[in-house]
């Protein structure tokens, strides 16, 4: 599986928005799925945990170039 960061959003001081696109790979690194999932991270101290958290699958035919 691989993970790319497409958003990083601040929306207070405190609260971040992150947006990620994951692909999952077969054994021989052949594209099996994808998924699309966003994180509310909250600081707490000096750490932050995530509050909120959705993953949305992505149809494997959107990620096929169009012809």
């Amino acid at each position: 599986m691989s993970y790319t960061v497409e958003i990083v959003a601040t929306i207070t001081p405190d609260v971040v928005l992150t947006g990620v696109h994951q692909q999952y790979v077969d054994s021989d690194q052949q594209p099996t799925g994808a998924g699309s999932p966003s994180h509310v991270w909250r600081r707490n101290g000096g750490d932050r945990h995530i509050v909120v958290g959705q993953n949305t699958a992505v149809d494997s035919a959107l990620l096929e170039p169009s012809r």
